[in-house]
């Protein structure tokens, strides 16, 4: 998160996986929330307050591709890249389509940039930006 230019409200909180409270959580009012793409929440229909926060209001809560293999080296450069792109929008040069980006990334690494979309597919990726609705995961 921190090399796609963004803060970790967490950063030191617990271990790397871990769950907060609602308390925690609308004391930092983030911004941005970055949902793991394999989650099958629908952070968008919580409860407690949920609705107040900036994240939400703002429909900046995004499913991310995160650690699909474990650390692999496509899916870490897109993931710094897709979250760079929707951090900072039209500041980053690939953020008009990240898409593309990935096919490239995994076309460039495996010399498969169809892998990419399946993953993509696969994970329901929030794959734009959007500042006017907040990216809503399919059932599985």
């Amino acid at each position: 998160m921190t090399r796609a230019g963004g803060i970790n409200l967490a950063e030191g909180y617990r271990d790397i996986w871990y769950t907060v409270d609602m308390e925690w959580l609308l004391a930092r009012d983030p911004d941005v929330i970055v949902q793991h793409a394999l989650s099958k929440f629908d952070l968008t229909k919580m409860a407690g307050g949920w609705s107040s926060l900036r994240a939400v209001k703002q429909g900046r809560i995004y499913r991310v591709f995160i650690g699909y293999c474990g650390v692999e080296p496509a899916g870490y450069i897109f993931q710094v890249r897709q979250m760079a792109a929707l951090f900072h929008g039209d500041e980053v040069p690939w953020a008009g389509d990240i898409e593309a980006d990935g096919r490239a990334i995994f076309q460039q690494v495996y010399g498969r940039g169809d892998v990419f979309d399946q993953i993509a597919q696969e994970m329901d990726l929030t794959l734009e930006r959007s500042t006017a609705a907040v990216s809503q995961p399919t059932e599985r």
